[in-house]
C-alpha cells in the first residue's frame, strides 16, 4: 500500500548553537519516548526509531531558554523533530502579550511552498531580524 503523504523538501535553517551547557543534573532529567515513523513509500514502520525526549529544567536553566535549547540539541532532541519541555513548578506564564512589541525575532522564516497534484516542495527562507511590532504589521498587510 502506498502512503498518500506528499513529499517535502525542506531547507534547514538552524539557529546558531550556544556552547557549553551540560551538567549531570540535566542528563538525569531527560526521559526518552519511542516513536516509530512510517516510511513514505510503504506506509509500514521503518527500521529507524526516533526518540522524543522529555526535559525538566530547573528555574535557573529555564531563565536562559536559548541556552537550554542548545543543550537539548546536544543531547539529540533535534533528531525527532520535537521535544517535550516540562516547565519548573514555580514558573508562571505571561498573563497577556501587550508588552512584546519591542522583542526581536532574530531569524524570521518565510515558507515558500510550490507544487501540485500531491507533490510539493517547501523552502524556508531566513529573513533579516524584525521586532514583533514590525512582524505584526507585515503579517496583517495585504502584501
Amino acid at each position: 500500500m502506498r502512503n498518500t503523504a506528499s513529499r517535502h523538501q525542506v531547507k534547514e535553517s538552524r539557529p546558531r548553537s550556544l556552547c557549553g551547557f551540560r551538567t549531570p543534573a540535566l542528563h538525569r532529567r531527560r526521559i526518552p519516548v519511542s516513536v516509530t515513523m512510517a516510511t513514505e513509500d510503504s506506509g509500514s514502520p521503518s527500521k529507524s526509531v526516533c526518540k522524543i525526549m522529555t526535559f525538566q529544567p530547573t528555574m535557573e536553566e529555564f531563565k536562559n531558554f536559548s541556552k537550554y535549547i542548545a543543550y537539548m540539541e546536544s543531547q539529540g532532541a533535534h533528531r525527532a523533530g520535537l521535544a517535550k519541555v516540562i516547565p519548573p513548578k514555580d514558573w508562571k506564564p505571561r498573563r497577556n502579550y501587550d508588552n512584546i512589541d519591542s522583542l526581536v525575532i532574530p531569524a524570521p522564516i518565510q515558507q515558500m511552498v510550490t507544487g501540485q497534484s500531491g507533490l510539493f516542495t517547501q523552502y524556508n527562507i531566513q529573513k533579516k531580524p524584525l521586532t514583533v511590532k514590525e512582524f505584526r504589521c507585515l503579517a496583517n498587510s495585504d502584501k
